[in-house]
């Protein structure tokens, strides 16, 4: 017989971000070199949303914005999907999808 430890859940983050207009995000990552973070706003009205924000505090801008998706944005943390960094990954409608950051 075997006996594993249980697994631990992966930490949770909490963020405000300033005048946004919402409360809570959907989902978030953060890039690894801690310059980025990409989140998705829970808004009641209006297309979902992927915005992306430098964390000094500039403004966010629009990646995406559609009706019916699910965008749960990620950055390649070990570098096999994307080896310069820069790239922030999200689904839209079943198919994944990149866009250069930076």
């Amino acid at each position: 017989m075997w006996l594993s430890r249980p697994v631990e859940p992966p930490p949770r983050y909490s963020f405000v971000v300033a005048n946004a207009g919402f409360n809570t995000v959907s989902y978030s990552a953060i890039s690894q070199d801690g310059k980025w973070i990409a989140y998705s706003p829970n808004q009641h009205s209006g297309p979902f949303r992927l915005l992306l924000r430098p964390l000094d505090g500039s403004d966010a801008r629009e990646i995406v914005a559609g009706p019916n998706t699910s965008f749960r944005p990620f950055f390649s943390a070990d570098g096999l999907w994307a080896p310069s960094g820069k790239e922030l990954f999200f689904v839209q409608q079943n198919a994944l999808m990149q866009v250069t950051i930076g």
